[in-house]
């Protein structure tokens, strides 16, 4: 069986519970397939914190303290270039060329972020194929 290692960097209290409620919904959905762990960082530097090669995900906010979601992601990719970072953000635009050029692989829209997006996303990193 798969392992699924998650990092989600989010500030938001409301939008991380929110994000982590889908999560374990998909988890319990896709248990005989995979086995999806989550980590959960409140801001930018606590998520790069706990960067490891155990993470296979990374799954971040854009706006944060500490380290906002661009800069995590070029630290993390100078540390650990394979990992793959989805930014999740309500900002369109110039944020998501910046967001592509720090090396993110997959771009969405906090407007956009369901179940249903969360369940492709996370269907996408278990089988390496789109749903």
């Amino acid at each position: 069986m798969k392992k699924l290692v998650v990092l989600l960097a989010e500030d938001n209290s409301v939008t991380r519970a929110m994000y982590v409620f889908f999560m374990n919904q998909i988890a319990e959905e896709k248990k005989d397939q995979a086995k999806i762990l989550f980590a959960l960082a409140e801001d930018g530097q606590e998520a790069y914190d706990h960067l490891s090669p155990m993470i296979d995900l990374l799954i971040t906010d854009c706006r944060m303290p500490k380290m906002d979601g661009i800069e995590l992601t070029k630290k993390a990719k100078e540390r650990f270039p394979r990992l793959p970072v989805v930014m999740m953000s309500s900002e369109d635009g110039e944020m998501q060329k910046k967001a592509e050029e720090a090396g993110v692989a997959f771009f969405v829209s906090k407007e956009f972020a369901n179940k249903k997006t969360f369940d492709g996303l996370l269907h996408y990193f278990i089988t390496k194929s789109p749903p």
